[in-house]
């Protein structure tokens, strides 16, 4: 018995849903407006307002204008860091290759990638030697002399060290930094 009464209740609640959906489609937005004045339909002729824009406001959905990217030109250039500028050697000068994004990659062996982003200021090294912690040092120094800066410097640049699935897949992706920084991480035995 008790059944039978969920069967019924449930195919009740089905067809009471269906039909709910099928009346709900079936209806129609009126394309004219019934006045309560006269039994007549009015068709409805009032055309939207569209406000144009004034010169000072911006166009929605347009994106602002960007700024064109130039490269550097002196042997030096200044990046600005929340702890103070850096002045590294120019690294477009050095160029080994296009990083994408106005970034130029400008060191790439057997054992590590460096390369310089303009936004948002960073240097990416990525390891490419299974014995991480030699290329890391190799990495580290050969950064320092290619940008002729000290360590201290070094340290307040935004540099991700990281380590690709192909070399440890436990720690790919995760940012290490230099090791001599203070936030620099130890790479995991």
């Amino acid at each position: 018995m008790k059944k039978t009464t969920l069967i019924i209740s449930i195919s009740v609640l089905i067809i009471l849903a269906i039909s709910f959906f099928v009346w709900n489609s079936n209806k129609k937005v009126p394309e004219q407006i019934q006045t309560p004045e006269n039994t007549t339909t009015t068709p409805i002729t009032q055309e939207p307002t569209i406000k144009e824009p004034t010169s000072s406001e911006p166009i929605v959905g347009e994106p602002e204008p960007e700024t064109p990217f130039i490269k550097p030109e002196g042997d030096r250039f200044e990046i600005k860091t929340p702890n103070g500028p850096v002045s590294i050697s120019n690294v477009y000068k050095k160029s080994i290759g296009d990083g994408g994004f106005n970034g130029v990659i400008f060191k790439n062996n057997t054992q590590y990638y460096i390369a310089y982003y303009p936004s948002p200021e960073g240097f990416i090294i990525t390891i490419h030697n299974k014995d991480m912690e030699k290329a890391r040092i190799a990495a580290e120094t050969d950064f320092i002399k290619t940008l002729n800066i000290s360590k201290e410097d070094a340290c307040k640049l935004n540099v991700n060290l990281m380590v690709p699935l192909d070399i440890n897949e436990n720690i790919a992706g995760q940012n290490f930094g230099l090791s001599f920084c203070p936030d620099g991480k130890v790479f995991p035995k």
